[in-house]
């Protein structure tokens, strides 16, 4: 099939696009160095060569010349950045409108304001203005604050960005202690008419539509994903249909082939419907944004537009290529943005689903055939090249799946096949519905379906969501190698010109199978220990090969589980097998719901209640949980929670002073390993009194003095009663610089200041 064969600008472009990335990097000038010796050792050798060789001589120089072009454009954007962050860093006034707010989190919200004065020096620049609680500011609002200004590096909760490695917005923005925002007066900027433009279609898509189908909708045509619930969301990605919430060519093809049809029908010349779909395609995306997803569609729309105009031949590898070039020569830090980089590879794959399909014989072969048999392989063929598309898909953005997300999910071949055409159904459905909202009677027919069709969506997306070990982690050892030889082993076979192109299923087969085998014995390996990761803020996250559960001994603080659950993805796993709350406290039931709706959450375990307060806790975090994926468990104090082969063990909860948050201990034990947590007020109280405390110390390798409330008692002779040796761990410097602890340790050893700690349990 030769994918790339006499495409030289394809290959001038991905030099361009290649040194436009590594260039931010402190290595991306010797890389290039070594190019430049690399292209003119290649160009001196062809040059003795005879005239044959002339073109290659031509694309090697100019793959220089673009490699060149690529660093020179973003060196250029990373100085002037550096310069912005030298002379503003610090403490500022400032005075600008609210651009952009991509993310509002359950505990910061980010916006991209656009900066007109800095101490009133006018100025004209975005940054990202990070408020840590959920914000009103809304697209369009002029606001004055004084604010700290950063770098994003210094930036200590950084990690919660929407684009943590963004070069395009590289200050960071958050208000000052005790600062007040100030609205101001709005006035007219040509930025924002779209914007407005944006939320009053958005308004009204979800007047129109029923239920959940309005914000899908807003999602799907405007790209408005903060409107969507959590549950939705996590649904959709583990669904593996989460790319059809990005805008992107599917949605501009929806939208203009709409427009086209109709101009056909109306038997408009192609002299006046291309300019009209033209123009009509640069307006929505204006009214998106510029999402650069759809910018790029955008393009490559315009270069088939271009080709029919001069009735030349469209090459859809080329224009993909140049158009994500384009994107990137204007905006630099483009080529670090996750939705540009998932669409021009998904792209990629269907491209090349495409021309397997042209000049593969299977689909050929129909043509010799009677009507009857024509029909029922077109019946097989349709399905079948929706799977290739699916498969070419996933292979093509699987590298870069791995880098950013970590996990795949399986059900993705399939829920493709159908998702997709739910989609078209549903868009289209919305398209109609607001072009005939004049007309009552018309309208709600089709508001009507595109319920339906939402419906649908939703509940085969969550369906397939709650279907167990749905979703994959890819950060198991050697996994990184599998993925990049079956991306580089597909890559070479659509390259080279082959006989048959079964020899695509190879790769693809070889992946399956050995990653089955390096997984199985990755976690054999894996069940001979269990790994116990406690952190500042009384979380312990326990893992083995058999699954993961996190003891929240927090506050009920929805910070300290989410850095949990953080974790849990950093160490290969995609699911939570269960949640141990040792104590209640009313913000668990709130924390609960949002953690239940963005994760999988099999179980959460809650202790049986000691008094009326505890009950109203314990009933509303029931109701919470009731009718969703997640199973709720009672247990009972001092009596042994059995997970991972092991035993988990919650003492009494001991009030005291009116503290609302009680004293307690929670054990884990794992063959001969003993991991256990108290609190710094713990010491005391009746519990340590009647001596209950020492079954919990006596034989523990590891003792931490957790860090929850400012009470804390001076007598610490309780690590007299220890056992055999082991480590003292304070997780809090205060809980021992007045305290009486070092006539205690005898052998044993302390560490303090504890913010993560990571055991292993034999």
């Amino acid at each position: 099939m030769e994918l790339f064969k006499r495409r030289y600008f394809v290959f001038i472009c991905t030099a361009f696009l290649i040194f436009s990335r590594i260039a931010f990097e402190a290595w991306g000038i010797i890389a290039l160095a070594v190019f430049i010796l690399a292209c003119g050792g290649t160009w001196l050798i062809l040059k003795k060569r005879n005239a044959a060789t002339k073109n290659a001589s031509t694309v090697i120089l100019l793959c220089l010349a673009a490699a060149i072009l690529g660093t020179a454009n973003t060196f250029s954007l990373c100085c002037k950045n550096e310069r912005k962050l030298e002379k503003y860093c610090g403490d500022h006034n400032i005075y600008g409108y609210v651009a952009q707010i991509p993310s509002r989190r359950n505990f910061a919200t980010e916006h991209i304001l656009h900066i007109e004065s800095v101490d009133g020096e006018s100025v004209s620049f975005d940054a990202v203005f990070v408020t840590d609680y959920d914000s009103e500011l809304t697209v369009g609002d002029f606001l004055e604050c004084d604010v700290r200004i950063s770098p994003l590096e210094d930036y200590a909760d950084y990690d919660f960005l929407y684009n943590r490695e963004s070069r395009e917005y590289p200050i960071i923005l958050t208000p000052t202690k005790n600062a007040q925002i100030t609205l101001r007066q709005s006035d007219f900027r040509a930025r924002l008419l779209f914007a407005r433009l944006n939320r009053e279609i958005s308004a009204e898509l979800r007047v129109k539509l029923h239920k959940d189908a309005g914000p899908l909708a807003s999602a799907l045509l405007l790209g408005n994903r903060e409107l969507l619930a959590d549950e939705l969301l996590r649904d959709f990605r583990r669904a593996g249909v989460y790319h059809i919430l990005a805008l992107s060519g599917l949605h501009v093809t929806i939208l203009i082939g709409l427009l086209d049809l109709i101009l056909r029908k109306l038997t408009v010349k192609k002299a006046v419907r291309i300019p009209v779909c033209a123009v009509l395609c640069l307006l929505y995306i204006s009214l998106t944004g510029f999402l650069l997803s759809a910018c790029r569609a955008m393009l490559m729309l315009f270069a088939v537009y271009l080709a029919y105009s001069l009735e030349r031949e469209y090459d859809a590898l080329t224009s993909l290529f140049t158009s994500v070039s384009l994107i990137v020569l204007i905006s630099p830090a483009s080529v670090l943005d996750v939705g540009l980089l998932l669409s021009f590879m998904s792209t990629l794959g269907v491209i090349c689903a495409l021309m397997i399909r042209t000049e593969t014989g299977f689909w050929k072969k129909s043509m010799k055939m009677n009507a009857v048999k024509r029909r029922a392989i077109a019946l097989i063929k349709e399905p079948l090249f929706l799977l290739l598309v699916s498969v070419c898909s996933f292979i093509a953005t699987l590298p870069l799946i791995m880098i950013y997300f970590g996990e795949v999910s399986l059900a993705t071949f399939i829920s493709n096949l159908f998702m997709g055409g739910l989609s078209e159904c549903f868009m289209t459905l919305a398209i109609l519905t607001l072009a005939f909202s004049p007309v009552e009677a018309i309208y709600g027919i089709f508001a009507a379906l595109a319920s339906f069709f939402s419906s649908l969506m939703c509940d085969a997306a969550k369906i397939i969501s709650q279907a167990e070990n749905v979703v994959f982690s890819l950060r198991y050892p050697f996994i990184p190698v599998l993925v990049c030889g079956l991306f580089l082993a597909t890559a070479l076979l659509l390259s080279i010109k082959l006989k048959t192109k079964w020899l695509l299923l190879l790769p693809l087969a070889f992946f399956t199978v050995l990653s089955g085998a390096v997984v199985g014995v990755y976690e054999y390996g894996r069940l001979a220990c269990v790994e116990a990761q406690y952190m500042q803020g009384d979380t312990l996250v326990l893992s083995s090969a058999e699954g993961v559960y996190v003891c929240d001994a927090t506050d009920g603080s929805a910070s300290a589980l989410y850095e949990a659950f953080d974790l849990t993805r950093e160490s290969c796993f995609t699911e939570i097998d269960g949640v141990v709350l040792t104590h209640y406290h009313s913000r668990h039931a709130v924390t609960l719901m949002k953690l239940t709706h963005k994760y999988s959450v099999c179980a959460v375990y809650i202790p049986f209640p000691q008094n009326s307060d505890e009950v109203r806790i314990m009933e509303s975090i029931s109701d919470l949980l009731q009718g969703g994926m997640t199973k709720l468990f009672l247990y009972r104090a001092n009596e042994p929670i059995e997970i991972l082969s092991g035993e988990l063990t919650v003492s009494d909860r001991a009030y005291k002073n009116g503290l609302k948050n009680p004293s307690y201990v929670f054990s884990f034990g794992y063959g001969s390993s003993r991991i256990t947590v108290i609190e710094p007020k713990f010491f005391g109280t009746y519990l340590d009194e009647l001596g209950k405390m020492e079954k919990y110390i006596n034989g523990s390798d590891c003792v931490v003095v957790g860090s929850d409330g400012a009470f804390i008692e001076n007598d610490f002779k309780i690590f007299g009663r220890v056992g055999k040796e082991c480590e003292i761990c304070f997780a809090r410097r205060d809980a021992f610089l007045h305290s009486d602890y070092e006539k205690y340790l005898g052998v044993n050893k302390a560490s303090f200041d504890v913010e993560y700690k990571k055991y292993v349990l034999k």
